[in-house]
């Protein structure tokens, strides 16, 4: 049976949808909005995760109306939780990137889609000195409206992984 990492936001209360979904042994690693830093100390604690459970597959989940998206999006009324700031500084960059003919009821999944390619880029780089291929690394985003999980869908070119001679 596969051993499953998946990092949630507690906001989306995916936890249930999850195990029900997804039948293997689930571990759960939480952050707001998945905005976990991976600096050396957390990734330290996720690598101890990994090879004391022998975990083989790394989800990154967020929901389609995840809150703290959507106050980034709209009111911004949860800038005074520490970390937010920075949080709200990486959507805000994201959005600028956006085309401004995307349709609204685009431009959240795209969004989402954006900000979870960065941070299972973030992951893979932080994970792979110590895991090589062990270990796969993808995200999903749950529509509770259909009640489906897509999956981030990567660009087919991504700025940050092109360079120029």
């Amino acid at each position: 049976m596969h051993k499953h990492l998946n990092f949630i936001c507690p906001t989306d209360n995916l936890e249930t949808v999850i195990q029900q979904t997804f039948l293997q042994e689930n571990y759960f690693y939480t952050s707001l909005g998945n905005s976990i830093t991976l600096d050396s100390e957390t990734t330290e604690q996720i690598n101890a995760i990994i090879e004391l459970n022998s975990i083989t597959d790394i989800t990154i989940f967020l929901s389609l109306d995840n809150q703290i998206i959507q106050s980034a999006l709209h009111n911004r009324k949860l800038s005074k939780i520490k970390g937010m700031g920075s949080f709200y500084g990486t959507i805000d960059s994201q959005l600028r990137q956006l085309s401004f003919n995307q349709k609204i009821n685009d431009i959240e999944l795209h969004l989402i889609t954006s900000y979870l390619n960065k941070k299972t880029n973030e992951l893979y780089q932080h994970l792979i000195k110590e895991f090589g291929n062990k270990t796969t690394i993808n995200a999903l985003i749950y529509n509770r409206e259909s009640k489906v999980f897509v999956e981030a869908e990567s660009k087919l070119f991504q700025l940050e992984r092109c360079s120029l001679n």
